[in-house]
């Protein structure tokens, strides 16, 4: 004869200790999946904006900062946020320094064109001449820009801008690629954070 014991537990809250469990756990790996896809969302949108304007890497970075999350036990309180400066970059940066350092230094080589301009590619692989355009230093900082007269008279001077980073990431197909590809990093890193946190206990 074979005695049956049913073995159930009695331990009281259980269901409130494993809920709980799991919510600790959950909140850090999405702290950290959230911190590491606002990352890797930086990276994103200096590369898509690389690709589509002829500046430096370096020059976009410093444009796009991140903001990460904030400590909180709640959910649906954890974000981190990516900050995109919306000031246009100055059109001096899309011509190489070396380029108008010469034209600035030596204005008797240079004085024949100016009434025609300087030739900026803002865009890559399409150059642009922008008329009436010429190359002087500022003077509070020494650096390099270029302008524009608004009449025929000397002054006033217009300084010349082209796109900044915030315009060119509001481009739909730049905007869709960096929504796809967060979005799948997030899950992936998620599930992820929430395993190694699980080991942890």
């Amino acid at each position: 004869m074979t005695t049956f014991y049913k073995f159930e537990h009695n331990i009281p809250y259980i269901d409130k200790y494993l809920h709980g469990l799991a919510t600790n756990v959950a909140v850090k790996a999405l702290h950290r999946s959230i911190d590491r896809s606002a990352s890797m969302g930086r990276t994103i949108i200096v590369q898509s904006v690389y690709k589509k304007l002829n500046i430096k890497q370096q020059e976009i970075r410093g444009r796009v900062q991140i903001k990460k999350s904030l400590s909180t036990q709640y959910i649906e309180q954890i974000e981190a946020e990516i900050l995109i400066k919306s000031k246009n970059i100055s059109l001096s940066k899309f011509v190489t320094g070396k380029f108008l350092e010469r034209k600035i230094k030596r204005p008797s080589r240079y004085h024949k064109s100016a009434s025609k301009g300087l030739t900026v590619e803002i865009f890559r692989k399409r150059k642009n001449e922008i008329i009436g355009s010429f190359a002087g230093k500022q003077r509070q900082t020494g650096g390099i820009l270029l302008f524009k007269r608004r009449e025929k008279k000397r002054l006033p001077l217009n300084e010349l801008y082209g796109p900044g980073v915030a315009s060119v990431f509001s481009m739909q197909e730049v905007m869709v690629d960096f929504d796809t590809k967060t979005r799948e990093y997030l899950i992936k890193n998620f599930y992820r954070d929430f395993a190694y946190y699980l080991k942890k206990i």
